[in-house]
């Protein structure tokens, strides 16, 4: 179990991560979803212990992460920026990953080159985007380490070896009860993918979603999931100094907020999103109330019940 406590982190006098509280259990697929400059891969760097935060603790099954060798053996992180040897192919790159964790399993490493349908004696340096992250892939994968961290895991990646790659993920968890943490910027991409899923916006998650099992919670959970992008993104369309005089006011959900300000300051934009807004609030609520009727009432369609419990 990876837990986040009070961590903060800046460069400079620049605060990039603001007392994050997060709680990551063993065996699941976490998921960070997040703006530009949001923070996931400076978190992703503070739980694989390349950073250390100006303050809090991030541990691992209770043990520091930071300078400690013990723990950093059984992770593996993949960056956004990959980095191989100059002019290595994959055969060298085995060597040099099966020299630094213990776990490594060359039997696997050959079912993943055969998966992929990877040349390992081509010089890396000539593969595509797309192939540079198989190889990593192939790479990380091939440690059998229990924590799996990937920054941008579907990055320059077609459909299919999306979803092999999803695959390969599922497999880590069921078999070897790995967890898994992976950030991108496509929120249905990880809404699809990930057992727990959390937003991050200015250093700080504004949501967290842990139940994507049950009908009714998928339902509101994905509502939420778009008020927060409105709290996440809304703000790009919008950067003038005074706020909106039709909708600077702030509506409050359980989880996330719509904040409208500006640019488009009572123009017929503005007041379009936030008629659409109202429009998706009203019929997320007649869909809960719809649901909880159903369930209270069974499988019955007595009109007279459900005006009765309506109203």
């Amino acid at each position: 179990m990876i837990q986040i406590t009070d961590v903060v982190k800046q460069f400079d006098r620049k605060v990039v991560l603001d007392r994050l509280n997060c709680t990551i259990p063993e065996g699941c697929v976490y998921g960070l979803v997040g703006s530009n400059g949001s923070g996931k891969s400076t978190l992703l760097r503070l739980i694989s212990g390349i950073y250390r935060p100006e303050s809090g603790s991030i541990t691992i099954d209770g043990q520091p992460v930071f300078d400690n060798p013990d723990v950093k053996k059984r992770i593996v992180f993949v960056p956004d920026e990959l980095f191989f040897l100059p002019h290595a192919d994959l055969r060298r790159m085995e060597q040099l990953y099966a020299s630094v964790f213990e776990g490594f399993s060359h039997e696997r490493f050959n079912t993943l080159l055969k998966d992929f349908s990877l040349n390992p004696k081509a010089n890396i340096n000539t593969f595509s985007k797309g192939m540079r992250r198989q190889a990593a892939t192939i790479l990380a994968l091939s440690c059998r380490a229990d924590f799996i961290l990937f920054d941008e895991t579907f990055d320059g990646l077609d459909p299919v070896m999306r979803n092999l790659v999803k695959n390969l993920l599922y497999r880590e968890v069921i078999e070897r009860k790995a967890t898994v943490v992976i950030t991108s910027h496509s929120l249905r991409e990880l809404e699809d993918t990930c057992d727990q899923l959390a937003l991050l916006h200015k250093g700080q998650f504004i949501a967290i979603f842990a139940d994507f099992e049950s009908d009714l919670p998928l339902f509101v959970g994905n509502f939420n999931i778009f008020a927060s992008i409105f709290a996440v993104f809304g703000q790009k369309c919008c950067q003038f100094r005074n706020n909106c005089g039709f909708c600077g006011i702030r509506l409050a959900l359980p989880l996330g907020k719509l904040v409208c300000r500006g640019r488009f300051a009572r123009s017929r934009i503005c007041k379009f999103l936030c008629f659409l807004f109202l429009f998706i609030c009203l019929i997320t609520i007649l869909t809960v109330i719809h649901q909880l009727a159903h369930r209270r009432l069974g499988s019955g369609n007595d009109l007279n019940q459900i005006q009765a419990l309506l109203f």
